[in-house]
């Protein structure tokens, strides 16, 4: 709507009496579905009430009224104080365009290097807080207000009619009280989002841990441990309590909110208003009341415990058992004598559950088990899928009775039609019970819950150790009784079968556990406590499946020959199981606390098919490789697997298995065809580690933030990573590593200083890679140098000697957009060469050694050059680049309205501005000085200043 259209229109209206014009308009203007519909529907109103005229204490005025200003407070734009949520946006650099909701655009500035910066004009968190006091809670305490005053008695209901001619629909809309209830419940949801916080969420080292987490180098001990008040209640010296006094004031808008809700829900579902040619803004269809109902049930169970301090139980399924047989007289099976029996838990419209189909094969009776992955029901007709097919049929009122079935699963070629059933029984759904009383206080506990004292203690590589989940409440697994019925085994699952941590030790075998046969063999039978290297959950494998449920690995050692026995829960004596394809087991043991399956890693196959033994030599996926000098020897008992790897060389070792992480695993299948059954890739690390320690240099980046990483697989760094560090700044560092370790070690930090959190995730880093081994407990890697990319200006050619193949090198340029550019490189080996934007994210590839561009952005370019992909394991090469353009850049051209960095072609106040924050924040410290070095001495003073001057003088701006 434009500026005159608008004065216009408050003109006309200042300029009449009647109570239908403001009203009209108004909803005329809130319908058109712009943001200056809603603005001049907030003008009409503010009009309408100062006409001394005009009766605005109406029921349908209030409720226009009430719209209008909520609608402002989203999207006002005056130009004035900060008095929307758009407004607040635009501190943040966000700029809308456009006026209809549907083609809205929205916008953000950037900087230099293409990446959105918070702009300084954006509030800190003292100046929200104020603005949430000053006019956030009290514009929505005023909308609030203005619909309290709102009623519907039985005889006077409140109704309000939306025209065609307003609205331009088709119909009428009315809107009743329960669209009042929803809009007031809204407005409340909204008042306690913006109420303060009740927990301290303030992070000391923010900054520090964005670029460790960008850079898979955090660890939970880096946030918790330097921020103790992270997630417990607030608490000042003016208000010991204030977090408990939030907490229960959130407990009231939360338990307010829900009555609105409810309030709503049943206005709506009994609201029977009914009129040719007018259309109800919400209301509940026939067919939907049954949804309706169950989600009512839920919110008020929830909203009960809260008001009435106790636990809530909610049933969120139901189910019923079917016996089905196959009906001759409604279709021919293509399996006689086949029986299906059906588990199905109702939710909503949707079927879950499982089927058991019992037929007899070519060997006999079969039995197969289906898990059902979706249902839908179309009226009484029912479609079930699962993963090999589907399961379709006809269900009368009373779910009692199934008709008309049919079964079809294309893996197995099955099909049976004609399936009928009846109620074998019924059975309980799925019911949780929990109570959020103690997260909000109450009576029974006056106290609060912190989130803090509900986290589980976590090692190096973030994952929770089993059994301590509420470890700041002596490892309550209920969490304070939030989730009253819940057992640490219950988290165990939840956190798909949580692993234990820590160091286990693998001991020597006494001599007389072994037992050695006639043929030279040697078994244990009998194994000490001592020997127990992990212990896992039980129950956590489906019944049906055999034998796969792991529950204890035991290890010993007797010279070079390793024992070892997986423990099977339930075993049961089935001769030859254990020689079936359909079920086998594996022990890895890996360098990776991520990745089992990584170079470096061995593993000890156990199964009918294969008893091997296998490491991981190369840097590519999946290279395992057989060592033909080790012999595994396998047998099964009562107790589960046994097995003993022996080394028959001249030179017998032991497996390199220690310091590395254990994964055990059952399988069923076959080599080509399986599945994970018993997951269990632990934090166990098996026996001694040992210290490397080493110093990162730079004389380009020093102050710069450097993660150092160890790891096996040259081409995947963080797929196989065995330790990591990260300090700041140049200087020493130390790792943990196994005895033994044979990989790399490799030092970097990003290409950009960390200045924007916007820009982390680039994956471009200055880096340098050393090869290691760690063959004692203390040892030294010596020194590793980091730099920042060389710069290479027109018309210059750098060479570049022993370039790791791997990891490549990166040169940086400065160009000017639109100007022309060629690169040429001269090299034995075949580059990939890519060029990234200033962003250092969004990069092009060239598989040419020479080529042209013309830039879109002006900035700093980065180029990285890498071997060709299929050689890169070759260890090093030599390079050597050119730049050549047409375009001679002025030396002293460093910024541009973008920010420093960044060309114009001109030299001018701009590069000036840039000098002098260069200036400053070096402070004639002898760092790297970047673009305003122009004596390249790694210094910006006055040296600097006079060749800017002389640029300027020679190449003023007219």
């Amino acid at each position: 709507m434009s500026l005159v259209r608008s004065i216009l229109l408050i003109s006309s209206l200042l300029c009449v009496s009647a109570r239908a014009d403001y009203l009209t308009v108004a909803k005329s203007e809130l319908s058109e579905g712009t943001l200056s519909g809603i603005r001049m529907a907030h003008q009409v109103c503010k009009v309408a009430k100062n006409d001394p005229d005009y009766n605005s204490d109406t029921r349908e005025f209030r409720f226009v009224d009430a719209l209008s200003r909520l609608g402002v407070f989203f999207v006002e734009d005056d130009g004035e104080d900060v008095n929307s949520i758009l407004e607040l946006a635009g501190l943040y650099g966000l700029e809308v365009s456009g006026n209809d909701f549907d083609y809205l655009s929205f916008s953000c500035p950037a900087n230099n290097r293409q990446s959105y910066q918070i702009p300084d004009t954006a509030p800190d968190a003292e100046e929200l807080e104020q603005l949430c006091n000053s006019w956030i809670k009290p514009e929505l305490d005023a909308v609030i207000d203005m619909l309290d005053s709102i009623e519907s008695p039985e005889g006077d209901k409140f109704s309000i009619i939306f025209t065609t001619g307003e609205t331009g629909l088709e119909n009428d809309l009315r809107a009743g009280y329960g669209e009042v209830l929803i809009v007031k419940g809204l407005a409340k949801i909204l008042r306690g989002f913006f109420e303060e916080p009740a927990y301290s969420l303030d992070i000391q080292n923010l900054d520090a841990l964005i670029q460790n987490i960008a850079n898979e180098s955090f660890s939970a001990a880096q946030l918790l441990e330097p921020n103790l008040e992270f997630l417990t209640l607030l608490s000042t010296i003016e208000d010991p309590d204030k977090g408990k006094s939030v907490q229960l004031q959130n407990k009231t808008y939360l338990i307010e909110g829900m009555d609105y809700l409810l309030e709503a829900i049943d206005y709506i579902k009994n609201d029977n208003y009914s009129q040719p040619g007018v259309d109800r803004f919400v209301f509940i269809a026939e067919e939907d009341v049954d949804i309706v109902e169950f989600y009512e049930d839920k919110i008020s169970e929830v909203r009960d415990s809260l008001a009435n301090d106790n636990i809530a139980e909610l049933q969120i399924s139901e189910g019923k058992e079917y016996a089905l047989q196959n009906s001759p007289d409604d279709g021919i099976s293509l399996l006689p004598g086949s029986s299906l029996k059906a588990e199905l838990m109702q939710i909503d419209v949707l079927y879950q559950g499982e089927l058991e189909l019992v037929y007899e094969g070519d060997t006999g009776q079969q039995q197969k088990t289906y898990q059902l992955e979706s249902g839908t029901v179309f009226s009484d007709y029912v479609d079930l899928s699962f993963e090999s097919g589907f399961f379709t049929f006809f269900i009368d009122q009373s779910k009692e009775n199934i008709t008309e079935g049919y079964l079809s699963d294309w893996e197995e070629a099955i099909e049976i039609t004609g399936i009928t059933g009846s109620l074998a029984g019924s059975f309980a759904g799925e019911q949780i019970t929990f109570d959020l009383n103690p997260a909000y206080g109450s009576e029974r506990f006056p106290e609060p819950i912190s989130p803090r004292d509900c986290l589980p203690e976590f090692n190096k590589w973030n994952m929770p150790a089993a059994y301590t989940v509420g470890s700041g409440m002596d490892n309550d697994p209920t969490l304070g009784g939030i989730l009253p019925n819940v057992t640490h085994n219950d988290w165990l699952s939840a956190f798909d079968n949580l692993q234990p941590s820590g160091r286990v030790n693998i001991y020597p075998a006494d001599p007389w556990q072994i037992y050695k046969s006639w043929d030279g063999s040697a078994e244990i039978s009998y194994w000490l406590d001592e020997q127990l290297v992990f212990k896992d959950a039980a129950g956590e494998v489906p019944q049906e499946e055999i034998n796969p449920d792991i529950s204890e690995l035991y290890l010993a050692y007797e010279g070079s020959t390793l024992y070892g026995c997986i423990a099977i829960e339930d075993m049961q004596e089935i001769e030859g199981i254990y020689f079936d394809e359909k079920c086998s087991y594996e022990i890895i043991f890996s360098p990776s606390a991520y990745y089992p399956e990584t170079k470096g890693a061995v593993k000890i196959n156990l199964d009918g098919t294969q008893y091997s033994y296998q490491e991981w030599k190369y840097d590519w996926y999946e290279y395992w490789e057989s060592d033909l000098n080790r012999e595994v020897y396998i047998y099964s008992s009562d107790k589960g697997i046994y097995f003993t790897l022996t080394d028959s060389s001249d030179s017998p070792t032991l497996p390199p298995i220690t310091g590395k992480y254990i994964t055990v695993n059952s399988l069923c299948g076959d080599e080509w065809n399986y599945e994970y059954i018993d997951y269990n890739p632990t934090q166990l690390i098996t026996g001694k580690m040992g210290t490397v320690q080493g110093t990162v240099n730079s004389s380009t980046i020093p102050d710069s933030r450097f993660f150092v990483q160890a790891y096996t697989n040259k081409a995947e760094p963080e797929d196989s990573m065995a330790d990591f560090a990260v300090i700041q700044g140049a200087g020493d560092f130390e790792l943990e590593l196994p005895m033994g370790f044979e990989g790399y070690i490799r030092a970097y930090c990003s290409i950009f200083a960390f200045e924007n959190p916007f820009e982390v995730g680039s994956e471009l880093i200055c880096e340098n890679v050393i090869e290691f081994r760690q063959w004692k407990e203390n040892s030294s890697c010596g020194s590793i140098n980091v730099e920042y990319p060389e710069i290479i200006k027109p018309g210059e050619t750098l060479s570049f000697e022993d370039v790791d193949g791997a990891s490549g090198s990166i040169i940086a340029l400065d160009l000017l957009a639109g100007q022309e550019y060629s690169l040429d490189f001269s090299s034995t080996q075949e580059l990939d060469i890519e060029i990234y934007e200033p962003d250092a994210r969004t990069n092009n590839s060239y598989y040419s050694n020479n080529f042209s561009f013309i830039p879109e952005y002006s900035g700093r370019y980065f180029v990285k050059i890498t071997d060709d992909y299929y050689a890169q394991e070759s260890a090093v090469f030599d390079f050597s680049a050119g730049l050549t353009s047409e375009y001679e850049p002025l030396p002293a051209d460093i910024a541009n309205d973008k920010g420093i960095g960044s060309q114009d072609g001109y030299v001018d106040e701009l590069d000036m501005l840039a000098l002098s924050d260069k200036w400053l924040s070096s402070a004639n410290k002898n760092s790297w000085a970047g673009f305003a070095d122009f004596s390249e001495d790694s210094i910006v003073n006055l040296k600097d200043f006079a060749r800017l001057c002389l640029f300027w003088y020679t190449y003023a701006v007219e």
